[in-house]
């Protein structure tokens, strides 16, 4: 769904009696985790509220909802930068939201909601969105390794015969030299410098990653990975295209030397990625569902961007990767 938050909505909300709105920039609170619990029926443990609302580099925010001292609605995000044509262009990311449920008949969604784009508006933001792990599904691919194997054996012939792999604890420094190379090769995508990364990754306390670096003739990429069961996912890549034409030999030398009991690998990539070929070439040929890519997309500020309208600008040219989709 995509929409420009008509005015409307704002003049509606204004008349709401009993409900005000604050901007928390520590918003994890009993009465956040309740209310969670209350609308998803569900208790988040307690390690993955502390990892979710670790401010990222960028900060953290949300806008919650009160009737008297009761915690009513709460919209969450995390300011986000974006490389768009090689420029930085603020943004926000949309992460829970949640109204409690005797409120959702009263407007006070709409009133949370707007206050929120108004706070991101302040904040120079030129656009949020929020997109679902099945949104961005409808490029997701799963190939038993054996096939992947079987296909880089027969017809690859790789631009660089060796390559160097490396795994770390922590990104260095020096992997944002990698994010600053590729801003020039990628239309639009999420900046990854190192501190990012490890926010994103390392110091992940929900599930275990693995962050690794390739470099072949002088080219470097970054690529991790996480183990479900008998499935490896490439979760995040990004390398220059001088480089992404050997990524699936070299997402193969990973698994036959980290993960050689994993049977399948799977990954998610956009039809319109830069990589595309290269990967489809080796099997990830995902089959792409007709749904749109984001839940909510509003653009505050549509002159920040080279083709009109935005919205399909965007959703033609956004290089996005597991991690993305996954990353609330």
């Amino acid at each position: 769904m995509r929409d420009r938050a008509p005015p409307f909505r704002m003049a509606a909300m204004k008349t709401l009696a009993g409900v005000y709105c604050r901007t928390m920039d520590k918003p994890v609170s009993e009465a956040t985790k309740d209310l969670f619990l209350r609308c998803f029926h569900w208790k988040r443990p307690e390690e993955e509220w502390a990892w979710r609302y670790e401010p990222g580099p960028y900060g953290l925010f949300a806008v919650q909802a009160f009737e008297g001292e009761s915690l009513v609605s709460h919209y969450g995000g995390y300011p986000v930068t974006f490389s768009i044509e090689g420029k930085d262009i603020a943004s926000s990311q949309v992460c829970d939201v949640m109204t409690a449920p005797t409120h959702r008949d009263e407007g006070t969604f709409d009133r949370t909601y707007c206050h929120y784009i108004e706070t991101v508006r302040e904040m120079g933001c030129s656009f949020m969105y929020g997109f679902t792990a099945q949104q961005a599904k409808r490029h997701h691919c799963r190939l038993p390794v054996r096939a992947l194997r079987k296909k880089i054996g027969k017809s690859w012939f790789p631009k660089r015969l060796s390559f160097n792999c490396r795994l770390w604890d922590r990104f260095p420094e020096s992997v944002s030299s990698i994010d600053e190379r590729c801003r020039g090769e990628y239309p639009c995508f999420i900046r990854r410098k190192a501190d990012y990364l490890n926010w994103r990754y390392a110091d992940s306390t929900v599930r275990k990653y693995f962050c690794f670096t390739v470099e072949a003739g002088g080219d470097e990429g970054f690529l991790v990975f996480s183990v479900e069961g008998d499935t490896a996912r490439v979760v995040d890549f990004l390398a220059p295209l001088a480089l992404v034409e050997d990524l699936p030999r070299m997402i193969d030398g990973i698994l036959a030397r980290w993960f050689g009991k994993c049977r399948f690998v799977e990954m998610w990539h956009s039809a319109h990625s830069p990589v595309y070929p290269h990967l489809a070439r080796a099997g990830f040929e995902p089959v792409p569902l007709q749904v749109p890519l984001f839940i909510s997309l509003i653009i505050l500020r549509p002159e920040v961007f080279p083709g009109q309208p935005a919205e399909a600008w965007i959703d033609r040219h956004f290089y996005y990767t597991m991690g993305d989709s996954d990353l609330f």
